[in-house]
Order: C-alpha cells, then sequence, then structure tokens
C-alpha cells in the first residue's frame, strides 16, 4: 500500500514560495485610525481632504473628524484651501490631531476671458468690466441682449 507523502521537488517548493509571496499581503494589519482636524486658532477644520497613500480617502464632518481604515505604516495628507497641506505617519495609532497652518500664497487678480484665464497685468487688447448694477434686465432673452450696447 502506497502512503501519501508530500514529495519536496523543486515544482513543489516554487508552488509554496509563490503562494507565501501572494499571501503575505493579506496579513498587512488594518487600522482604523480616527482624528481631528483643527485650524491654528483651535477651531476644527470641516471639509478639509485626509487621503491615506494607499489611496483611500475621507473629508473632515462639522467637528473636524475623520476616520480611515488604513495599514499601520501609512502616510496621511492632510490639505484643505487656503492652508499648507501636512503629511502625518500613522506609525500604528489610532488617534490622530493635526494641526494646519494658513498659507501664505497670495493670489493675484485674474481675467476670465472668452478661451481662458488670464493674469489682469498680462491681459492685452480690449477688457471691459460691466457691474451687475450696471445692467437692466428688460426685457433681455439671453445673457448676450443683456450685454448690447454696455460693452464695446
Amino acid at each position: 500500500m502506497k502512503s501519501f507523502c508530500f514529495q519536496l521537488n523543486r515544482r513543489n517548493v516554487l508552488t509554496l514560495l509563490l503562494a507565501i509571496f501572494f499571501a503575505l499581503p493579506a496579513f498587512s494589519q488594518q487600522l482604523t485610525v480616527q482624528g481631528t482636524v483643527i485650524d491654528e486658532n483651535g477651531e476644527p477644520v470641516i471639509g478639509a481632504s485626509v487621503v491615506a497613500s494607499s489611496g483611500a480617502g475621507a473629508a473632515t464632518d462639522f467637528d473636524g473628524k475623520f476616520t480611515l481604515n488604513v495599514s499601520s505604516d501609512a502616510m496621511l495628507t492632510v490639505s484643505y484651501v487656503g492652508h499648507s497641506p501636512q503629511e502625518v505617519a500613522v506609525n500604528g495609532k489610532s488617534d490622530i490631531l493635526v494641526k494646519l497652518s494658513p498659507s501664505s500664497v497670495v493670489l493675484d487678480e485674474v481675467v476670465a476671458i472668452g478661451y481662458g484665464v488670464v493674469k489682469k497685468s498680462d491681459a492685452t487688447g480690449s477688457v471691459s468690466m460691466l457691474k451687475p448694477d450696471e445692467i437692466e434686465a428688460g426685457l433681455a432673452t439671453s445673457a448676450q441682449d443683456l450685454l448690447v450696447g454696455k460693452s464695446p
């Protein structure tokens, strides 16, 4: 009678190693990270974007809080309009506090034209500005009719 015995030949060893190699990512530790995003005054930041290095993301709620399921070694990038983006390492922590600092980038005046946007100082040619209180709503059927005779 033949007994069933696992034979260690080259093919079986390679198959075993490949199975272990592809199974290792399944053993990486997933962690539920909860955190709060505040500004320089300690006020919660509503609607800040929190994105993990794995691609998972969330937005902060009315209290500046977020929850994400990430690996224990993930990096979080927190960004909000008017503030400098900040990167935070999870390092196995389940509770994170992120303080955003205001960005000192100043936006220049821009002019919206029919085929793009340019800085006001770079605009050449005829550009005119029309204020809403200068427009009479009369019998106009389109936006173009509102502008007739108001701008050269």
